[in-house]
């Protein structure tokens, strides 16, 4: 089968896209990329990709645009996003070979998906939407941002249109499912949940020493809905061996290192820069437990977090501060360790942890990796993504 795959994101960014693709090969698929060049968590385009455009990675074709370059600054990001749907609607056109099927991964923002609809319509092949995000709901976890404002509704507009146009849509959390039903057309579009992989589900032996002590580890996006301000405030009732490791960036980085800069538990605290999937496997090994948070009002809290995917295959305790599907999820691995409302039990939960015997440590580690076979496996995504193309490509023979 020849799959074209449009997505803003793809490696080196951290992104599962990249390990479906990859699944997609080994299953023996031709996938052709159209993406960005890589920035995301970089900063700006890192210097080996600055003059690449085309090239093959684990046997995926991959196509590279050129944007302008993602920073800090809200102007910079819509830049950022404007420039891909530009120069994305222009590059599809031009790539060479024919394709059976469409797939395109909505993150925000939604009009990354625009040019896989044009694309599929002008050749007539089915357009399979992956969405990982829920547009534009996902711009309510900013309080600035309100429902009844004329720019929401527009954006909402726009996306249900974009939303009636693909052949199907799968979701990476069950409770987008009946969300995208009161969307589209349930008959003809069918939204349906697939599994979600983690970014890396192989790693290697080495790993970061963190040394001894208690050591607490989260990796992902720095953000307001993960509640990482909470944590630090929360970790001065923790006690002196007790360490708190940061990995990634995002809109409240600073602002986090702004308030250790003048904790009293500063040398407690410790910030790691965006990590490359080859680069994060070795943060995570000698992880004591792992925190996720995700607690925002709507659709968009009931997600289930990738970075809980993420900590499965490793197989430590997972702290978390979430609700909805990955709630769920937590509360269905035995021993399970949930925060209360500012964290006022987190000295409580790591007392618990570190209480637990090797003999309890290698049961919980043997039931997450599990749990991460049964649910999350590349395979298992692969493997119904690709029913799910033979489905669309038989339907749109008729």
């Amino acid at each position: 089968m020849r799959i074209l795959v449009v997505s803003q994101y793809y490696y080196p960014e951290s992104f599962a896209i990249t390990n479906i693709c990859e699944g997609l090969v080994r299953l023996g698929h031709r996938v052709q990329v159209l993406t960005s060049k890589p920035q995301y968590g970089f900063g700006q385009v890192p210097k080996d990709y600055q003059k690449i455009t085309d090239e093959i990675v684990s046997g995926v074709n991959i196509h590279r645009v050129r944007t302008f370059a993602r920073k800090r600054s809200i102007l910079s990001i819509l830049l950022n996003y404007f420039t891909f749907y530009r120069a994305a609607m222009h590059d599809i056109d031009q790539l060479p070979g024919k394709y059976d099927v469409v797939m395109s991964v909505s993150l925000s923002p939604l009009m990354s998906i625009a040019p896989a609809i044009r694309y599929a319509k002008k050749h007539h092949i089915p357009h399979l939407l992956y969405a990982v995000d829920v547009w534009p709901e996902s711009l309510l976890v900013n309080p600035k941002i309100k429902p009844n404002r004329f720019i929401y509704q527009m954006l909402k507009r726009w996306s249900l249109a974009l939303y009636r146009q693909v052949s199907q849509i799968v979701v990476g959390s069950p409770s987008y499912v009946p969300h995208f039903k009161q969307l589209v057309d349930e008959d003809r579009v069918s939204p349906k949940a697939l599994v979600q992989p983690a970014m890396i589900e192989t790693f290697g032996n080495e790993k970061i020493d963190y040394g001894d002590g208690f050591h607490l580890v989260y990796a992902g996006n720095v953000g307001t809905i993960q509640h990482l301000n909470l944590l630090i405030h929360a970790w001065k009732r923790t006690g002196p061996q007790d360490h708190l490791h940061i990995i990634g960036d995002g809109s409240q980085l600073s602002a986090l290192k702004d308030i250790v800069k003048v904790s009293p538990f500063l040398h407690r605290i410790h910030f790691y820069a965006h990590q490359t999937p080859e680069n994060l496997g070795k943060f995570l090994m000698d992880a004591d437990a792992f925190y996720v948070g995700l607690h925002t009002p709507g659709i968009v809290g009931k997600t289930i977090p990738h970075k809980l995917i993420q900590y499965l295959p490793f197989g430590h305790p997972i702290l978390g501060y979430i609700q909805g599907d990955g709630l769920a999820i937590l509360k269905s691995l035995k021993p399970s360790f949930i925060l209360q409302a500012k964290f006022a039990n987190l000295p409580q939960l790591i007392k618990k942890i570190k209480s637990l015997d090797a003999d309890k440590k290698a049961w919980i580690r043997s039931q997450h990796q599990q749990y991460y076979l049964e649910h999350f496996a590349v395979d298992k995504a692969c493997e119904r993504l690709v029913n799910h193309f033979n489905e669309l490509i038989q339907r749109h023979k008729r």
